[in-house]
């Protein structure tokens, strides 16, 4: 495993408590939501600090997902897990096919274009609706369609790049 593997992707954030039983609303950013209920352990950041939790049970009540941590048994329990984001260990995500990359893989990367004039480096991955934007930091700011072929021609996790066919003048 290297150290990439052990980095924290969120997945989630912890929303008010549900109940009296120290049940808690969860909000999940995996596609699917209720994928989220498919990772364990979860890693909660409380007061900066990344701890690890069981799930004692999860569950769909509405609209609402819905998660109880081992040990949170009434509402004061859990009112102090509100707000803390949810992660994952990047070597828990499953591998992807070639060619198809986490969103996470691709922050930090430096992004050269097709003449070889060095943009910058990912910051982020941002959802638009029609299609993800990587938002890269350079001498200025780019905001680039990630439009395999189309626009990212080639990305390579091993040397740390992506090459992107863009005008620096956008």
């Amino acid at each position: 495993m290297s150290l990439k593997d052990d980095r924290y992707i969120s997945v989630g954030k912890i929303g008010a408590p549900f109940g009296l039983d120290g049940a808690l609303k969860i909000v999940s950013f995996t596609e699917q939501p209720d994928d989220i209920f498919d990772f364990s352990p979860w890693y909660v950041n409380k007061k900066q600090q990344w701890v690890e939790v069981e799930l004692e049970g999860d569950a769909l009540h509405g609209k609402y997902l819905v998660a109880k941590f081992v040990g949170c048994e009434e509402r004061d329990d859990a009112q102090q897990w509100t707000n803390c984001e949810i992660a994952v260990k990047r070597s828990q995500l499953p591998e992807l096919p070639a060619g198809q990359y986490y969103w996470s893989d691709l922050e930090g990367l430096t992004v050269k274009t097709v003449a070889g004039l060095t943009l910058g480096v990912i910051d982020e991955v941002m959802e638009t609706g029609a299609n993800p934007v990587l938002v890269i930091q350079g001498e200025k700011r780019y905001l680039v369609p990630y439009l395999l072929e189309k626009v990212v021609k080639e990305v390579n996790l091993a040397s740390n790049y992506v090459i992107v066919d863009w005008d620096t003048d956008f």
